[in-house]
């Protein structure tokens, strides 16, 4: 069985799927995704990989979850962690049990899933980051903490204020579409909406305000997009990869 770098998603969910390659590949990890538990299992007995995301249920017409996540225990000693729509906290222990080493529940929101995937990497010693803030002009943002401070001063964020800023963050320099954010950065919410994002978008500006140029432009009838140019720290500020975060569908 070679070795391999890369982190194994078995996933149906595009939207989770997607997000989740596009923070990984910032930071040079790879990810697999596969949307079988068939074929999954025939990667598993081929490939290792130093991380494991799988939706226990994801074809219990074949296997069901225990036995899913069973099969990739019992092929593999590396940190698993089971993401799922079920969130019934009998099927959660039972999933646990059958050898996940964490469970959360989707939809989640992007600071917590990015923070459980950084948890499940450090297992291994393959951190996403080791570094965790970014700054532009007379704000600094810690990923980590979830703190914004602003000269010196700390900056309250709401939770889809802190999604929206570290996801255009991630894509600093790319014209992100309101439509984008609500699917990947606030997609835990039950509705979300252009007016919704501009909402967002607008409390963030008056909490950045005196910030000199602008940190986030509006490009307009596309999106929006932050200002890369004057993102500037040493390469040990830079995180290495998003901090992941997650919430429940």
């Amino acid at each position: 069985m070679k070795n391999n770098s890369t982190i194994l998603v078995l996933d149906t969910d595009k939207g989770f799927t997607n997000l989740l390659q596009d923070v990984l590949h910032i930071k040079g990890l790879r990810t697999t995704v596969i949307n079988s538990a068939g074929e999954g299992v025939k990667k598993l007995k081929k490939e290792s990989f130093i991380a494991i995301i799988v939706d226990p249920f994801l074809d219990e017409n074949m296997i069901t979850g225990t036995a899913l996540v069973e099969l990739i225990r019992n092929t593999q000693d590396t940190p698993i962690l089971a993401l799922s729509g079920v969130s019934s906290v009998t099927e959660k222990v039972r999933i646990l049990d059958a050898g996940a080493d964490d469970y959360l529940t989707k939809p989640c929101a992007l600071a917590e899933m990015i923070a459980r995937i950084n948890s499940l990497l450090r297992q291994g010693d393959k951190m996403m980051f080791k570094g965790t803030k970014f700054e532009v002009g007379d704000i600094e943002f810690d990923v980590k903490t979830f703190n914004l401070l602003k000269d010196e001063k700390n900056i309250k964020l709401t939770e889809d204020e802190y999604n929206v800023l570290y996801y255009l963050w991630i894509n600093s320099g790319k014209v992100i579409s309101a439509k984008t954010l609500c699917n990947h950065a606030l997609s835990y919410k039950d509705k979300c909406s252009e007016d919704f994002v501009k909402k967002v978008i607008s409390t963030l500006r008056v909490k950045l305000r005196n910030n000199v140029p602008e940190l986030i432009h509006t490009v307009k009838s596309v999106g929006y997009t932050m200002n890369n140019k004057k993102i500037a720290a040493p390469e040990e500020k830079v995180p290495k990869t998003p901090m992941v975060g997650s919430k429940t569908r």
